[in-house]
C-alpha cells in the first residue's frame, strides 16, 4: 500500500498540480450485488466509495428503460427500418403533388396518421418507372415509425437475396422479420425471377401476414391484375394481396431524369 501511494505522489509531481488522480482500494464487498467496493482517495483528502457492479446495473436499466420508452423504440424502429442514406434525405423533403398523384397522396397520408393496432390493410401502389410509389411509400413508413410502430422496406430481388443467404447460414431472420413487422413494405412486386424458391417464400410471408391481419404495401409497375397468375397458376398469391390493400395508382413523367 506504500508503494501505491508513493506512485501516486510521483504521478502528480511529473504533471500538473491540477491532476486528481485518486488512490484506489478494495475495503469490502457490496451487500447488493457482491462485486468488490472501491474506496478512492484523492490527493486534497476527500473520499468516495463506488462499486463497478452496482453501477453497470444501474445503466444496464437505464439502458432497458430507454429501449422500452416511445423515444427508444422511434430510435430502434428508425434504425432497423431498411432505409438508405438516399431514402432519409428523400422522406424528409416535400413530395411534389399533382393531378396524376394527388389523389393517392392524400389517402396514403390520411392512412399513415391514422395507422394503429387495428390497421389490417395496406396499399398496392403501381404506376411506371419514376413517378414516386417508392416514395409515397417510405412516406407512409415515416409517420408509422414516428408515432411508435416498426415498418420494414425491402426491394423484392433483395428480399429474396437475404433469404437465401439466411438459409446458407441456418437462420431465417429476414422471413420472420418480413412476416412480424407492424408494417411491411415490399418494392418492385413483379420484376424478380418466379424460381419455385421465391414463390414459395413470397407465399410463407403474403399468407402469414393476411392470416394474422399484419399490413402490408406493395408497390409495382404492373396492374394488380396482371399478377393473377404470375406466381402460380392458381393465383393464391395474388388473392392475399388482392384481398389485403387498397390499389393506388400514380400517374406521370419519371421524377428521376
Amino acid at each position: 500500500m506504500n508503494q501505491l501511494k508513493q506512485t501516486h505522489q510521483q504521478m502528480i509531481q511529473s504533471n500538473s498540480k491540477d491532476i486528481n488522480i485518486p488512490i484506489v482500494e478494495i475495503v469490502g464487498k457490496c451487500d447488493k450485488c457482491g462485486d468488490d467496493i472501491r474506496k478512492l482517495t484523492y490527493p486534497n483528502g476527500d473520499t468516495s466509495f463506488m462499486c463497478l457492479g452496482c453501477i453497470a446495473k444501474e445503466e444496464e436499466q437505464k439502458a432497458i428503460a430507454y429501449v422500452n420508452s416511445k423515444e427508444g423504440l422511434v430510435s430502434y424502429n428508425k434504425k432497423n427500418c431498411g432505409f438508405s442514406k438516399r431514402d432519409v434525405d428523400a422522406v424528409n423533403e416535400p413530395y411534389i403533388t399533382d393531378d396524376g398523384n394527388i389523389d393517392a397522396y392524400n389517402m396514403a397520408m390520411k392512412y399513415a396518421n391514422r395507422f394503429n393496432e387495428d390497421t389490417s390493410i395496406g396499399f398496392y401502389i403501381y404506376g411506371s418507372v419514376g413517378v414516386g410509389k417508392s416514395l409515397l411509400a417510405k412516406k407512409i413508413m415515416k409517420i408509422v415509425l414516428y408515432r411508435g410502430y416498426s415498418a420494414y422496406i425491402t426491394n423484392i430481388i433483395q428480399l429474396m437475396n437475404d433469404i437465401k443467404n439466411d438459409l446458407n447460414n441456418f437462420s431465417d431472420t429476414t422471413l420472420r422479420k418480413c412476416q412480424n413487422v407492424d408494417l411491411l413494405v415490399i418494392d418492385d412486386v413483379g420484376t424478380e425471377k418466379n424460381t419455385d424458391f421465391e414463390n414459395s417464400r413470397m407465399f410463407l410471408i403474403t399468407d402469414y401476414r393476411y392470416e394474422n391481419k399484419k399490413p402490408t404495401i406493395f408497390t409495382s409497375n404492373l396492374k394488380l391484375d396482371e399478377l393473377t397468375t404470375k406466381y402460380d397458376e392458381f393465383g393464391r398469391i395474388y388473392s392475399r394481396i388482392r384481398g389485403a390493400t387498397q390499389v393506388l395508382e400514380i400517374k406521370g413523367k419519371d421524377r428521376r431524369i
